[in-house]
């Protein structure tokens, strides 16, 4: 039986530092690869996407409960997100879209794979202004769509079919977002991708785990969802 209380607390740590997130959780090889893939990008073109933000930095103090810090996805992770997912869903023939995209740093991993088109959703002004920097520098804007508003305010268009989240908010806005997402699944089923779990149980009220994985680097837990068949419609 899953004790929902502490699955709930064993993450998100909101205090790390970034030299604790790059040798101490990935060791030191994994971390070398990280500067060299993620780190190095971002000198070479300019762009900020790596370094993390405290959510005391983001949001007002009534939202640090639910909203999490900045954390950047990695490529090696989205790859490894994507390639497991393409076994469900043909990239050329949907959307993907980012609930608690930050820095735009998934948008830019996922923009190298044939969507029709990428959109982010996220609530804090700064983040959001960080990533239309990024996107605009690394020419990704023809093909993205960046909207700062509450995730719980955002229902995913009927191409949207492959979600992201990486555990970027939590309680009443993480339980609106799902919502959302599941009452607009009428006509299309979609699948949901869920980084870093710790309310496993929310989603599970709202869609159908079909997988989950453990990805290199990080040991990064990932979760896997479907829309239930029931509202796909006829």
């Amino acid at each position: 039986m899953i004790d929902h209380e502490t699955e709930t607390r064993k993450r998100p740590d909101n205090t790390r530092p970034l030299t604790y997130v790059l040798f101490k959780k990935y060791g030191v090889k994994q971390a070398i690869s990280l500067i060299r893939q993620d780190v190095l990008f971002d000198f070479k073109h300019g762009v900020d996407t790596f370094r993390p933000v405290s959510n005391k930095s983001l949001f007002n103090p009534e939202h640090w409960a639910e909203f999490n810090r900045y954390v950047p996805t990695t490529f090696a992770l989205m790859d490894s997100i994507l390639m497991h997912m393409s076994q469900w869903i043909d990239f050329r023939q949907c959307d993907f879209l980012d609930y608690g995209s930050g820095k735009g740093k998934a948008l830019i991993a996922a923009a190298r794979y044939p969507f029709n088109s990428l959109t982010g959703v996220e609530y804090s002004a700064r983040l959001h202004n960080t990533a239309t920097i990024n996107l605009q520098k690394l020419g990704l804007t023809e093909r993205t769509q960046l909207i700062n508003t509450d995730a719980a305010a955002y229902f995913p268009k009927p191409s949207q079919r492959l979600i992201y989240i990486f555990n970027s908010f939590t309680g009443p806005t993480l339980r609106r977002c799902l919502q959302n997402v599941h009452d607009s699944s009428i006509a299309q089923q979609r699948f949901i991708a869920c980084a870093n779990p710790t309310e496993s149980h929310v989603y599970e009220q709202f869609f159908d785990k079909i997988d989950e994985q453990v990805f290199e680097p990080g040991s990064c837990e990932v979760n896997f969802y479907a829309t239930k068949i029931y509202n796909r419609g006829l």
